[in-house]
């Protein structure tokens, strides 16, 4: 039961961290993101939801190059070689996808930021790589 109360305790404290914000326009309230372009800004944005289309489209980007090199590997249409190269791609890919996964979870939009990028950018590098559909 303690714990259930610290637990209540911290996340309003966190809560109380974002002030609202009016905007210019609308006069609506509403809470601020941070950029990640702004560390002092960085931390949790809480009551705040953190963009899903952009962990949808990580999940995508991820599961692409993934079930490629899964099938491309089952048909022995990939060499040594390739596979050297587009593995540590792949297990950096996901990694970083279970970052943006948690930060998403804990409204930590910096190291979501952070990690979906590199999600696309070690996805990119992996489907550049493979072998493409001729």
């Amino acid at each position: 039961m303690v714990r259930k109360y610290f637990a209540l305790g911290l996340a309003l404290s966190l809560a109380a961290c974002n002030t609202p914000v009016t905007g210019p326009s609308s006069g609506a309230t509403s809470t601020p993101v941070a950029s990640a372009s702004d560390p002092a800004k960085c931390g949790l944005a809480a009551g705040t939801l953190v963009d899903e289309k952009a962990l949808y489209g990580a999940e995508a980007a991820y599961n692409v190059p993934a079930n490629a090199y899964v099938t491309l590997d089952a048909n022995g249409k990939l060499s040594a070689e390739t596979k050297a190269k587009v593995k540590p791609l792949l297990i950096g890919a996901y990694d970083a996808l279970k970052v943006a996964r948690s930060a998403y979870s804990l409204g930590d939009v910096c190291s979501f930021t952070g990690a979906v990028n590199s999600v696309r950018n070690l996805t990119n590098s992996a489907k550049a790589i493979l072998p493409h559909r001729e």
